[in-house]
């Protein structure tokens, strides 16, 4: 009986052998476990898998037949015998089995008692068929059986006010298996539910406001100010409707700005509350007039100098952690804590010089390690590594960065002539940077403030791809487990070489293909006969006065780069 009545807390070896299987089954389903502790006995047996579980239903059914008493069952039978005497004398089989069930319609199972006594028959064998039967034939007609319907579609709906309307309220409720309070309720809706989707269930409030002129309002300052890429907070929105409440004459009394005023409001208008995903560099206020001036000045020089593909080139500094912990994991749903292990070193960091030419090569990376001296150890081939207090990009190790990397790219020896394409950072701005690059017969080119977003090609199109590789060998070492501790057990870091092998992986990992495209996105290799050009990279129409040289087409990228 226990087995019936709590079968998930039973030891599996107590039961009978042709259970033990599906009863393990069952336990370790976690659904099963939360529909027992939601549904009745007899409803939790009834919905069980027919395939799943065939012999822990048959086992309930037997459960189900047996008698709460003696007298429920006598008395059964004796409606059989009073029903079959000698003034009903053609009563036939079919005839009793009506009886039978009408008077078993009128006896409520006693589970707390089922479980005490017992005393078999196969009445409840009848009564779990008779109800999975009603069930199949209720979903047919509508949704008839109350206890597992608890929302109603229109169609039902207008099903039931049909009935009402041709013959009452309680016989409706009664042939439908509902309230007579329902069918008065759908009755007064009954407009409603004629221009109402047929499927729908019920009505979630008004589809516009009461103050629509204000909701328009609200809604154009929500979408203006994401435009610019400012954040709006629920806070935000209830102060401005306050405000515009009152050039509109609002009464207070009448429109209070709540929090649920704003939050059907942004039901009603498609807004809800999102998580950023990228944080956007803000373009300077003349964004326009600095793409065009720097656009300008390096068609110019490209038309002067005729630099081939293999001569135009972008750098920029990078920083890699140590630590590159994803912040995104498979997790069980619901826990409240998502621990992600790390070793801690989450603020150690190297700078990384990538370079890349508009050929689609790409040229050794250069590393700034954050301590006095280089390490002793050897360092993996194809990538230069120096040393710094601070692990910064200063001065001397640009011009370093000159020598030992821009200098001996393909005819670098030979020193054709190049373009250089920097960011405004003060270590490329420098005169002996400077000198350096004119005295290997280049021309240096500085990304106009607040620009890197749109003209630096690294930032466009390599440092994602980059990180993200970088990420991934990161990942697999941390999964790897061959890992060595320090003396308080903790990981310790990646060392410096396996981190400068992870560079040079994730760098060669880097697409060709794509730092070609990422040159012509910023309008730098773009094809000099307009063919690769938009038509706001045209060049203005030159002086009247026929001269090379004009005061007016001077750029900032000159003011920069002139000694």
């Amino acid at each position: 009986m226990l087995l019936f009545s709590s079968p998930f807390s039973v030891d599996p070896d107590d039961a009978p052998p042709q259970l033990q299987l599906e009863l393990i089954e069952l336990q370790c389903d976690d659904e099963w476990r939360s529909k027992h502790q939601q549904l009745s006995l007899v409803e939790f047996y009834r919905q069980l898998d027919k395939v799943r579980f065939p012999e822990m239903r048959t086992f309930a059914k037997k459960m189900l037949s047996l008698f709460s008493s003696t007298y429920l069952c006598e008395q059964t039978f004796s409606v059989m015998n009073l029903n079959k005497n000698r003034l009903r004398s053609k009563l036939s089989d079919s005839h009793l089995l009506f009886g039978f069930l009408i008077n078993l319609k009128l006896n409520v199972l006693n589970l707390s008692l089922l479980t005490v006594k017992s005393q078999k028959h196969t009445y409840a064998l009848v009564l779990m068929k008779r109800s999975d039967n009603l069930e199949k034939s209720g979903s047919k007609i509508g949704q008839v059986n109350r206890q597992l319907r608890r929302s109603y579609d229109v169609n039902f709906k207008m099903m039931v006010i049909n009935e009402a309307e041709s013959s009452n309220n309680c016989k409706a409720a009664v042939k439908y298996g509902v309230t007579e309070c329902n069918v008065r309720r759908w009755r007064a809706q009954k407009d409603h539910l004629k221009n109402a989707h047929s499927q729908r269930k019920a009505f979630r409030g008004p589809q516009s406001g009461r103050f629509q002129e204000l909701d328009r309002r609200v809604c154009a300052y929500v979408d203006e100010k994401r435009k610019d890429g400012m954040p709006i907070s629920r806070a935000v929105i209830q102060l401005k409707a306050v405000e515009i409440a009152k050039e509109l004459n609002i009464p207070t009394a009448d429109f209070k700005a709540s929090l649920g005023w704003c939050k059907r409001m942004m039901r009603r208008n498609g807004l809800t509350l999102r998580r950023r995903t990228s944080l956007a560099q803000r373009l300077p206020s003349d964004f326009g007039e600095k793409l065009l001036s720097f656009q300008r000045y390096v068609i110019n020089l490209r038309k002067k100098h005729s630099y081939p593909l293999d001569q135009i080139g972008n750098a920029d500094q990078t920083s890699v952690f140590f630590d590159m912990p994803t912040p995104v994991t498979v997790h069980k749903k619901g826990e409240k804590s998502v621990i992600i292990k790390s070793t801690g070193n989450e603020k150690s960091r190297v700078t990384v010089m990538l370079a890349c030419l508009a050929d689609g090569t790409k040229l050794p990376p250069y590393v700034v390690l954050k301590r006095k001296t280089v390490p002793k150890e050897a360092m993996p081939a194809g990538i230069i590594v120096r040393a710094q207090e601070k692990g910064w990009m200063e001065t001397e190790l640009v011009v370093d960065w000159l020598k030992v990397v821009w200098g001996r790219r393909r005819g670098g020896l030979r020193k054709k002539r190049n373009m250089l394409i920097l960011d405004a950072f003060r270590g490329h701005l420098s005169d002996p940077v400077k000198k350096q690059v004119k005295a290997m017969n280049g021309d240096l080119v500085i990304i106009p403030g607040g620009m890197t977003s749109q003209l630096q090609v690294l930032d466009v199109v390599v440092n994602k791809p980059f990180k993200d590789n970088l990420r991934k060998k990161y990942t697999e070492w941390l999964l790897s487990g061959d890992h060595a501790l320090t003396p308080t057990g903790e990981i310790q870091k990646p060392s410096v070489r396996l981190l400068c092998e992870w560079i040079l992986h994730a760098w060669d990992a880097v697409s060709p293909k794509s730092i070609i495209h990422g040159f012509k996105k910023c309008c730098i290799s773009n094809a000099l006969d307009g063919s690769e050009d938009d038509v706001l990279w045209e060049e203005p129409a030159e002086p009247e006065d026929g001269s090379e040289d004009s005061d007016t087409d001077h750029s900032e990228a000159e003011d920069v780069c002139e000694e």
